[in-house]
């Protein structure tokens, strides 16, 4: 799935034009679909403002695969990034990437959309519901794509799952009401969203992960404060005993970091990264708060580029 969201994301913003402005806004509960189990929303508008993108930036830039691909992307899509690209949610009701679905709030073009994806020999159209869904193959992928009244972009394989997901954007269908999807924080120093619900459940065919099983909800939210970032999540497991075990393995790596940081330096980075990283249980309920210095962050991704550009070289 993770590979596929990817590919969902590169076609998306690929498809951006040039077009009149969309304007930016916070995560929107009232643009996901009611039957949504997860949700992430990334207020890239935000975050390419922050002192910290101000230091990623440059690093990025050391690496060649990342300049490659950011220059074919803003040149097949007359697009400038990240100036044209200001949110992206993504959602689903499962973890199956079938029914994931990409929703672009940018400088969207529909006519060059429509033109880009028509050179494709498996291109088609049609009209379902009143929505315009486009069509076509990617790397064996059958891909959709519909525009929203508002100008957003929807993108991913399920027909269905695409036009319910305009339909909502549209206020033709009710949107999703869970609290637990909905941010506490409603700052709009917010950048990033991620939350789950019913993980348990949703979980069970789709991940295979022990831990996802024990619990029911959880929620991250990621801000700006004066040394870097702030990462501040709740997490509510089936009972207290689960709780108690998210905590003891959050405070059991951090542990065996720092351990290994006395003999190895990229553990120490990582070791560096998280050791103010705090986790504190109550109940079933687990209480997570992480800053993140501008400077660890900086020294691990250069650390990354440095192994990706070994690595294409």
């Amino acid at each position: 799935m993770q590979k596929n969201i990817k590919r969902m994301l590169l076609t998306a913003v690929a498809l951006v034009g040039v077009a009149n402005v969309t304007q930016a806004a916070p995560y929107e509960p009232k643009i996901v679909a009611k039957d949504a189990k997860w949700v992430l929303h990334v207020d890239v508008d935000a975050l390419s403002k922050t002192d910290a993108w101000k230091l990623i930036e440059p690093k990025l830039k050391n690496n060649p695969e990342y300049v490659k691909n950011l220059a074919n992307i803003e040149r097949i899509g007359k697009v400038r990034l990240p100036a044209d690209l200001h949110d992206i949610t993504i959602y689903g009701p499962t973890f199956g990437e079938q029914e994931a679905v990409v929703v672009i709030n940018a400088n969207v073009n529909k006519e060059r959309l429509t033109t880009l994806v028509s050179f494709n020999e498996t291109y088609s159209s049609e009209t379902v519901g009143g929505q315009t869904i486009h069509s076509w193959d990617d790397k064996g992928k059958k891909m959709k794509a519909g525009f929203a009244k508002d100008g957003r972009l929807v993108i991913g394989q399920s027909q269905q799952t695409i036009v319910d997901a305009l339909d909502t954007i549209d206020g033709k269908s009710e949107p999703l009401k869970t609290e637990v999807l909905t941010p506490k924080q409603k700052d709009a120093g917010m950048l990033l969203y991620i939350a789950g619900d019913q993980l348990a459940q949703v979980a069970k065919g789709a991940v295979q992960s022990p831990v996802l099983q024990q619990l029911q909800s959880a929620w991250i939210t990621v801000t700006e404060n004066k040394t870097g970032l702030k990462l501040t999540s709740q997490i509510i497991a089936n009972n207290e005993r689960a709780a108690e075990d998210v905590k003891h393995a959050i405070d059991g790596v951090k542990s065996a970091v720092s351990f290994a940081a006395q003999d190895d330096p990229d553990a120490a980075l990582v070791s560096d990264a998280i050791i103010d990283m705090t986790a504190k249980n109550d109940g079933k309920t687990v209480d997570i708060d992480w800053n993140l210095p501008s400077a660890s962050i900086t020294d691990l991704l250069e650390r990354a580029t440095g192994e990706m550009s070994k690595k294409t070289k």
